[in-house]
């Protein structure tokens, strides 16, 4: 893929070093001068990586929870367009109501 300082900003330093080396051997690099600073790029793009999906993750687990309460109080619209009440959602409490005895 593209380096491009843009698309990975916490790798910004390790990116510059690879592409100065690349710059400053262009025969050499094809006899692996370059292979440390190319190694510290992938250590640091796994870390971008994890970092991104860590961000990501929470935003979604945030999102999950907001849809979860608004179906919680509003209930949901099921596949056939029928509405479906926040008391007939599988998983949530279900009201109490006493049993009448079946004459």
């Amino acid at each position: 893929p593209p380096l491009t300082l843009d698309d990975h900003p916490l790798c910004r330093a390790v990116v510059i070093a690879l592409k100065r080396c690349h710059r400053d051997n262009p025969w050499a690099r094809s006899w692996g001068v370059c292979n440390t600073q190319k190694e510290d790029l992938d250590v640091c793009l796994k870390k971008q990586k994890l970092f991104k999906f860590r961000i990501n993750n929470e935003k979604a687990i945030a999102s999950k929870e907001r849809l979860r309460a608004r179906v919680a109080k509003y209930g949901h619209a099921t596949s056939n367009g029928e509405f479906t009440g926040a008391s007939e959602i599988p998983g949530t409490p279900q009201p109490q109501t006493p049993e009448t005895p079946q004459p």
